[in-house]
């Protein structure tokens, strides 16, 4: 009898008015979470390791840049600290004697100059009391020793 509930069973599914019973499924939906993927700086993509709908590892690399512009970009600031420092160096050990010969030359100079024009700057002033100067050459005389106050002003200014 068992043989016949089977070929009864097996006639209404060769006839496709029943499908074999299907093992238990689940009723519902899946939420997935999409995640769009960048770089944190702009460049030229050297390789790409995932293609769309691929399942990625955590830390696994997804895609790399030529950092060829990154490299060169580093070097020029690595030249430029040691530019800085060499610089820095150079200034931590002081002027070398010669320098501050020339210095100290060019300021007894200007010093000799503007006593020079103080000293004219008197004259002019006592020839104009008399009338024996023209006011022109007094006029001349407080101008070159106001432009000697001006320029010793601001040289003695840091």
């Amino acid at each position: 009898m068992n043989g016949f509930w089977s070929w009864i069973m097996a006639v209404p599914v060769a006839l496709g008015l029943s499908a074999p019973p299907q093992p238990a499924g689940y009723q519902g939906y899946v939420e997935g979470e999409f995640v769009l993927v960048a770089a944190t700086i702009g460049g030229k993509l050297e390789t790409l390791s995932v293609r769309r709908g691929d399942r990625v590892a955590k830390d696994a690399p997804l895609f790399s840049l030529d950092t060829d512009e990154e490299v060169a970009a580093r070097d020029q600031a690595a030249a430029m600290l040691q530019q800085a420092r060499d610089r820095l160096a150079n200034l931590e050990k002081g002027r070398r004697r010669p320098e501050i010969d020339v210095i100290l030359a060019q300021r007894a100079q200007a010093e000799d100059q503007f006593r020079l024009a103080k000293i004219e700057l008197d004259r002019q002033q006592r020839l104009l009391a008399t009338g024996d100067t023209p006011q022109a050459q007094f006029d001349q005389a407080q101008t070159a020793y106001q432009q000697m106050m001006v320029s010793s002003s601001a040289t003695a200014s840091p």
